[in-house]
């Protein structure tokens, strides 16, 4: 450091030393650039590498996270299918004796649920006309009517539960 100091000062009051004095300079820098370039390729090799370590990361965290939609989605299947169980059970049992020969109001329970207040299974036999037959679910005191088209889509489905 001294010596550039030293330089630098017989530059101020020397103009023939001035152009001297900066190519020193420029011939000692030369020194530092080959290693300057060097470190920056390293450098670079290291953020390319950062990059694609990013890439797998968020590659493998989607992929993860797909799994565990998959996961959540047959989960909801599974316990779907299986609250509709029962529902199908009781009827598959109805349509057993019905088919039997009894008749339909001997077949259910004698029961008077409240549609509005209460989440329990009811049953409902409709005529071919739509129209509510004997029953266990009430609304306002009578049993619900569907809307109209229900029945005869239904009727027109391949399932018919």
């Amino acid at each position: 450091m001294a010596i550039d100091d030293h330089l630098l000062r017989r530059c101020l009051y020397s103009p023939s030393l001035k152009i001297q004095a900066i190519r020193g300079k420029v011939f000692s820098t030369g020194d530092l650039l080959p290693p300057a370039i060097t470190e920056r390729f390293h450098m670079l090799r290291h953020q390319a590498s950062q990059r694609s370590i990013t890439l797998y990361t968020m590659a493998l965290a989607a992929v993860i996270t797909v799994m565990g939609l998959a996961a959540a989605v047959t989960m909801q299947q599974m316990l779907r299918r299986g609250a509709d169980q029962p529902q199908i059970d009781m009827t598959d049992r109805y349509v057993d004796q019905i088919a039997a020969g009894e008749a339909p109001a001997s077949v259910i329970p004698q029961a008077y649920v409240d549609l509005q207040r209460s989440l329990q299974p009811v049953v409902i036999f409709y005529d071919d006309h739509g129209r509510p037959g004997p029953g266990t679910g009430y609304l306002d005191q009578s049993l619900p009517s569907p809307p109209a088209g229900v029945l005869i889509m239904s009727a027109s489905m391949a399932w018919k539960r």
